[in-house]
């Protein structure tokens, strides 16, 4: 089989101080100010002061593009073969947070382990504890008016990476991709996603 080509309809230039201001806010909303951690608060107290949201957010390392500052952004618009084939990293597969069995087949492909939750029942499990974006999301749009997902992922610009041609890595909307390719699968109405894709200056 060849390489599937992704091609990602280019929107336009993005602001990585955009992406870091949306991440923070978004972040910022799972827990009650008075319930965060003081360093965490103190991180907002900055963000409320003006302090630039790309370098506050090296304290998340993780959700920065290569785990760098320096990076650029350009927005794009994924198509449903493009979405089935973002990559996540191997780690949110092997250290058990998602309580669910690795695939038998090793495979980090969105479109694969979307098939694999549903396999195993996760999304018809309980609510889970602690909670999971992906539990959640996936509840909150299996109810979505005409079986469709146009929209849902409206407001938030999930953040992807290159890293090697044709392959891309979710950075930031793991909790998102991974049950809106499960309802995919399960005959929901495609919509176009926009994202932010990073790549190396």
């Amino acid at each position: 089989m060849g390489r599937t080509v992704i091609c990602l309809r280019y929107l336009g230039e993005g602001d990585p101080k955009e992406y870091a201001e949306d991440y923070l806010s978004k972040e910022r909303l799972k827990t009650r100010d008075e319930e965060k951690a003081p360093e965490d608060r103190e991180l907002y107290e900055a963000f409320d002061r003006g302090a630039d949201p790309v370098q506050l957010l090296t304290k998340y390392r993780f959700k920065l593009p290569f785990e760098s500052t320096e990076f650029q952004l350009e927005i794009v618009e994924l198509d449903r073969d493009e979405i089935a084939n973002l990559k996540v990293f191997d780690n949110l597969i092997q250290d058990g947070y998602m309580k669910v069995p690795g695939p038998s087949s090793c495979t980090n492909r969105i479109g694969d382990l979307a098939s694999h939750f549903l396999s195993v029942g996760y999304f018809s499990k309980p609510y889970p504890d602690p909670p999971q974006a992906q539990w959640t999301n996936y509840h909150a749009w299996v109810t979505h008016p005409g079986r469709s997902l146009v929209g849902v992922m409206a407001g938030h610009r999930p953040l992807i990476q290159c890293i090697a041609p044709d392959e891309f890595q979710i950075v930031d909307g793991w909790g998102r991709f991974l049950p809106f390719e499960a309802l995919l699968q399960e005959g929901f109405t495609f919509g176009p996603v926009e994202s932010f894709r990073a790549s190396r200056k």
